[in-house]
């Protein structure tokens, strides 16, 4: 029946629906357990597709280039009573470090490959901070691991990229599919900040 229902290329459909009336007819006694079953997966499968229309729309708009929010839009549907409703989206929280307007959407993007093909070292990275944004690094994390206290004596760490150092402080190479760190610094300029843009450093 249900091969007749959804065809035999719905094989994932047709197996889902199979297991479920399966379980119901053999430990529910509730006469309608079949037919709620038999719609639960058409139900999921159209939901699902209607989420991922809207949010191939908005993918599309990102592609184009738009940078104003207001040409996004957030989506709430109701299929059981076709109610569809589609707003503008909030924007993000905002917060000022040292004086400069930030918010969660920004970072600061480093390119940690140098035209030689070198991989930048930690004191180049503090370095390149200092010298593009004007924020003196004095903490630099990455995850729980401390990789720079301006505080500690940190001078080997200074010389070795910024892979190598953080290998050396979590004791776990980094894998070779992974092509950026995500790393939190904490500024001099501002170091009551709890809230700063991430570090986000491309090494491959």
């Amino acid at each position: 029946m249900l091969n007749s229902i959804w065809g035999k290329k719905n094989s994932s459909l047709v197996f889902g629906s199979s297991v479920t009336l399966v379980c119901t007819t053999s430990f529910s006694p509730h006469p309608q357990s079949k037919l709620i079953a038999g719609r639960i997966i058409p139900a999921i499968a159209t939901t699902t597709a209607a989420v991922a229309g809207l949010m191939c729309v908005e993918l599309y708009k990102l592609v184009q280039g738009h940078r104003k929010i207001s040409s996004y839009r957030s989506g709430y549907i109701n299929l059981a009573v076709q109610y569809c409703v589609l707003s503008e989206p909030l924007g993000p929280q905002r917060f000022t470090v040292a004086g400069k307007e930030y918010s969660l959407w920004d970072d600061f993007l480093v390119y940690g490959r140098c035209d030689r093909g070198q991989e930048m070292t930690l004191g180049e990275l503090l370095l390149h901070i200092k010298q593009t944004y004007n924020l003196e690094i004095t903490g630099l994390f990455y995850g729980n691991a401390v990789l720079y206290d301006v505080g500690s004596n940190h001078t080997e760490r200074l010389v070795k990229s910024v892979s190598d150092v953080v290998s050396l402080v979590t004791k776990i190479e980094v894998p070779q599919h992974l092509h950026m760190l995500e790393m939190f610094p904490s500024f001099a300029e501002d170091e009551d900040c709890e809230t700063v843009p991430p570090i986000r450093y491309l090494f491959r």
